[in-house]
């Protein structure tokens, strides 16, 4: 048996409240998550299972203006896709411009009106982690996943600390959002702490 990467993802994304990950290409926001899980796996050294990725790639392509269909070959059909218009930038949008249906390993990707532009094709396939995990542990790494989604938006309050006054910073409000987020961060990281120690000690049976 495996796991698969959306349900800890679906457990992170449960935790937090993010708007701007809504207004994002669904690969990009796909990369974002693979990073903070890679990170969180670092941090849980005690875990018995074997906390492997596989069956996850990424990749991007051109497909030339002029087409109707398009054939590639995927291994999984767990895939995130974004097509952006070279010269409109304009991001088509599945089961209006474009359908995708999955035979066996091949990916058929038909659009509704020939292409009159060339298009960017985005894509990353989800994976999985190699064993079973159970729910206290795929708990312990979407927790890690929000110390280290936190990350990013503290450094980056702190540099606009760093640019402006004083008095802007406290105008912008950023200042209290800056000092919810240190608060927000060291308790993830300290109920992190907590549960990865508690995980390490869960079939201890005593000395003998």
């Amino acid at each position: 048996m495996s796991t698969p990467l959306y349900k800890i993802y679906e457990s992170f994304l449960s935790q937090i409240e993010d708007d701007i990950l809504a207004f994002m290409k669904a690969t990009v926001v796909e990369k974002l998550l693979l990073r903070y899980l890679k990170s969180s796996i670092t941090e849980f050294t005690t875990c018995t299972k074997d906390l492997s990725i596989i069956d996850c790639d990424y990749g991007s392509f051109l497909i030339e203006k002029g087409k109707l269909l398009y054939e590639l070959d995927f291994y999984s059909q767990d895939v995130k896709l974004d097509l952006i218009g070279v010269d409109t930038k304009n991001v088509y949008i599945l089961n209006k411009d474009y359908k995708v249906e999955f035979i066996d390993t091949k990916c058929l990707l038909t659009f509704e009106i020939e292409l009159n532009e060339d298009v960017e094709f985005n894509w990353i396939t989800r994976g999985k982690i190699i064993d079973d995990l159970e729910e206290d542990e795929i708990n312990i790494l979407a927790l890690g996943m929000i110390y280290y989604w936190l990350q990013p938006k503290i450094l980056r309050d702190d540099s606009l600390k760093n640019q402006i006054t004083d008095h802007d910073f406290k105008r912008l409000s950023q200042a209290n959002m800056l000092d919810k987020l240190m608060k927000l961060k060291k308790l993830s990281q300290s109920e992190l702490k907590t549960k990865v120690r508690n995980y390490s000690y869960k079939d201890f049976k005593g000395f003998n």
